[in-house]
């Protein structure tokens, strides 16, 4: 059955934490989260362990091998609770450092059981294993040498499709990135920056990196106030930007802390009642209030959100889903996409400037003029 939204959101904040150490080398961490009753089952012929000292060992020895050398793709995980167990099927594609590249290896199966004690959750038995490829769909053994030849093949027809997919999303990742930066070269005065933002907004909706969609925070220290850029696809707000001032509620302190400590990789989880409090204060008591009413309405009737986060000198990107945070393949694009807004807010604080000083300089030659006209009059017309 499906645990509840609490259950769910405290394991998944353990697996990704154990996950994160397991992938960068953490073996205090890793170690943390294996249960006193742990066992472990791997993918490889000296991977059998029953006990937590035995795998903790092994991981020591080994994680030099892994560590910051591996990237998961193409994820999916699946959550189940049986008793007083808590099951994470988590299913990925596996890409590791070959040379000074990335280099697809193959499909990826974790099967996690959890089980809370007074610590919390903890790892009580993971297996991890890959599809054998020598066997034809529907097979369970591959029979014969001509099976495990045709097994070859179509491992490395696979391999290749993944990398030439890989290719292309790249491809059409860089071709995004490229009509944002095209138009924020095209801004020549700062009002243009709303238009950037509309264009950002439609890449990153159609790479579909979010199921939701996506925001601009900018943080104005000096003031206390948050300038949070929206753009939706039915153009009702196309796009506009609404200050929320302060820092009283406790979602919108963290953010200043994450833009503060310039964290990356973060992400918030509103579930529940702690999305319907925040929905509260900011469509009240902030210019958010001033969204349309049918929007208001469609955020307010979500039960959660996921709100994942890329920093910038100026602010944060924002990127919300429904039903879960970002991957880290995701993680990487949306740091791209804030480098290169973070570049196309310089511009426009360029042009801000730009634009004072032409003021100024108006100003001045008005006034200038203005002396120069009564300097023409005679000294005793002037009364």
């Amino acid at each position: 059955m499906k645990p509840t939204k609490k259950i769910e959101s405290e394991v998944l904040k353990v697996y990704d934490t154990w996950l994160y150490s397991y992938l960068n080398g953490d073996v205090e961490t890793y170690s943390k989260y294996l249960d006193d009753d742990y066992h472990f089952i791997g993918s490889t012929n000296n991977e059998e362990f029953l006990s937590r000292n035995d795998t903790s060992k092994f991981f020591a020895d080994t994680y030099e091998q892994l560590a910051g050398k591996c990237d998961l793709r193409k994820e999916t995980r699946i959550i189940e609770q049986f008793g007083e167990l808590v099951f994470i099927t988590h299913l990925f594609d596996g890409w590791f450092l070959n040379g000074p590249d990335l280099a697809y290896y193959g499909r990826f199966r974790f099967t996690n059981a959890l089980r809370k004690n007074q610590d919390g959750w903890r790892f009580i038995y993971q297996h991890f294993s890959t599809p054998d490829s020598k066997t034809e769909d529907g097979e369970t053994i591959a029979f014969n040498n001509l099976n495990e030849e045709n097994a070859q093949l179509r491992e490395a027809v696979k391999r290749r499709t993944v990398e030439l997919e890989q290719k292309n999303r790249e491809l059409q990742i860089e071709a995004a990135l490229e009509r944002v930066r095209a138009k924020s070269m095209e801004m020549y005065h700062s009002g243009d920056l709303k238009e950037v933002v509309a264009v950002l907004y439609e890449q990153i909706n159609r790479l579909k990196i979010a199921a939701w969609g996506s925001g601009i925070m900018i943080f104005n220290e000096p003031k206390n106030y948050q300038e949070l850029w929206l753009s939706t696809d039915d153009k009702d707000i196309h796009p506009s930007s609404y200050k929320i001032h302060g820092q009283e509620h406790r979602y919108i302190k963290e953010l200043w802390q994450i833009w503060k400590k310039q964290l990356e990789n973060q992400h918030i989880d509103l579930i529940g009642h702690i999305k319907e409090d925040y929905d509260n204060y900011v469509f009240t008591k902030t210019e958010l209030k001033n969204l349309p009413t049918k929007t208001i309405k469609a955020v307010r009737s979500m039960p959660d959100s996921y709100a994942s986060f890329a920093w910038m000198k100026c602010g944060l990107l924002t990127l919300y889903d429904a039903t879960s945070s970002l991957s880290e393949a995701s993680f990487v694009v949306m740091r791209r996409f804030a480098k290169v807004f973070d570049q196309a807010y310089t511009r426009f604080l360029d042009l801000q400037k730009a634009e004072a000083q032409a003021r100024e300089a108006q100003i001045e030659a008005a006034l200038e003029r203005v002396r120069s006209r009564l300097k023409s009059f005679p000294e005793h017309s002037i009364r």
